[in-house]
């Protein structure tokens, strides 16, 4: 009877430090991937519904650049996130280009007009259409508050579109709190030599304020703070190269330029402008909300 008292405590012993052996060095086995892991790991079927899974998404889309973290943080906020290519803008911007412009090539936190906002720069695919075989890629500008919730999204996978860009870029124009974002379009109704340009505030709440129509590669802004203590914030038309503006009486020289007057919050200039007969630029002042024209 001793014998076989003594064989079950025996196993018994063994049994619960099998046990206990299986907990502890189980526990990598046993535990559940959680949103602070490695967010670029996780499945894009994965859901974060809470503002704090949102944000975690957000910074983690930040750091990395990377495209899925991109798709997973549209997907949870309900937009489509089909045919992102990349992470970053169609410029291809060179290290001393930063010399020239304060720009977004990718994605950055801003405080725009007292706002904190996300920008996200990204290349999609165009929508295939049987009139357009070869469409080109396209550029799409995606805004989140901190929260990791969507305030805008700016571009189109539609080639043919009016809300798709031929280019995009997040600039400064030399202010010291406000950011825009430039759209360059094309104009379908002629044959290439114009283009459309917008400019969207990034503010409460986000609009377009300018939209222009203008010679195709004749646009030119105020880069960084410095240009600007200089000459002002502005937006000018003209191709340096091809239209010579003369100096009048006063010993001033006209330029085909908007500015933008940053304590009104507005652009302010001529409405159009010609030169020796030739079309420079046109504001459409319906879709330009805050533009005040001269002329």
């Amino acid at each position: 009877m001793a014998k076989s008292s003594f064989g079950f405590i025996r196993w018994g012993f063994m049994g619960a430090a099998c046990l206990f052996m299986l907990l502890f060095f189980g526990r990598g086995f046993l535990s559940v991937p959680s949103v602070t892991s490695d967010l670029s790991e996780i499945s894009s079927g994965d859901e974060f519904h809470t503002a704090g899974d949102l944000q975690e998404l957000l910074i983690r889309l930040l750091d990395t650049k990377s495209v899925e973290l991109l798709k997973s943080l549209l997907q949870q906020n309900g937009v489509d996130s089909a045919g992102i290519l990349r992470v970053g803008t169609m410029t291809a911007y060179r290290p001393d280009d930063i010399k020239l412009v304060t720009v977004i090539r990718d994605a950055e936190r801003i405080l725009s007009n007292g706002k904190s906002l996300a920008i996200v720069c990204a290349i999609v695919e165009a929508n295939k259409r049987e009139n357009v075989p070869n469409s080109p890629d396209l550029p799409i500008i995606y805004v989140f508050d901190d929260n990791g919730r969507i305030v805008k999204s700016i571009g189109s996978r539609d080639y043919m579109s009016k809300e798709s860009a031929k280019n995009i870029d997040v600039i400064t124009l030399g202010t010291k709190n406000s950011w825009f974002v430039l759209v360059e379009r094309w104009d379908f109704t002629t044959s290439g030599n114009y283009r459309y340009s917008d400019f969207y505030l990034l503010a409460d709440p986000i609009e377009k304020v300018l939209e222009v129509r203008h010679l195709y590669d004749s646009i030119g802004y105020t880069g960084t703070e410095k240009q600007a203590a200089y000459s002002g914030s502005f937006v000018s038309f003209g191709r340096t190269e091809s239209h010579k503006f003369p100096i009048v009486a006063d010993g001033s020289t006209p330029r085909p330029r908007i500015q933008w007057l940053a304590d009104e919050c507005k652009f302010k200039g001529p409405s159009k402008m010609t030169f020796k007969g030739e079309f420079l630029y046109e504001v459409n002042s319906k879709e330009s909300v805050r533009f005040l024209k001269t002329d």
